[in-house]
């Protein structure tokens, strides 16, 4: 509850439970796109991903991760 409310007193929006994966992210012009498995593509300014892991599966994570290079 603490997250939210800080993140509501600035603006900023938690989305949580999408049941969907992100399939692309791309960077233009400073605005990060995220296009997910429903093909809905969302603007951000910022972006936090959040992989999770096989250990909690209540959570909705599948265990996938992102891979960075």
């Amino acid at each position: 509850e603490a997250l939210i409310s800080e993140l509501n007193k600035y603006g900023n929006k938690l989305r949580l439970n999408l049941k969907t994966t992100v399939k692309d992210i791309s960077e233009d012009n400073g605005k990060i796109s995220v296009l997910d498995s429903k093909g809905d593509t969302n603007i951000f300014d910022k972006c936090i991903i959040a992989t999770g892991g096989k250990s909690y599966p209540l959570t909705g994570s599948t265990g996938d991760r992102i891979w960075v290079f």
